[in-house]
């Protein structure tokens, strides 16, 4: 069984396949972990098609954006 079957996680500022938060979410999802991800908005919507496409391959139940300085974007999420 995996360590983490059942769990579930919210890994924040997913940016692309190479940031930290892409490598820890592969692994949570590998560990059986239920995942949701986030992103920063940026004008010209990388981030966002980027962790759209990641989240597919971990089957993320959420994506959303979120912006850590800022307690509304927070707590919107």
């Amino acid at each position: 069984m995996s360590v983490l079957a059942g769990k579930k996680g919210v890994i924040l500022g997913v940016g692309n396949q190479r940031s930290i938060a892409w490598a820890i979410a592969e692994h949570f999802h590998k560990e059986g972990a239920e995942l949701a991800l986030t992103y920063l908005v940026d004008p010209k919507g990388r981030f966002e098609s980027n962790v759209k496409k990641l989240g597919q391959k971990v089957n993320a139940s959420i994506i959303k954006d979120c912006n850590v300085s800022d307690d509304d974007s927070i707590k919107s999420l």
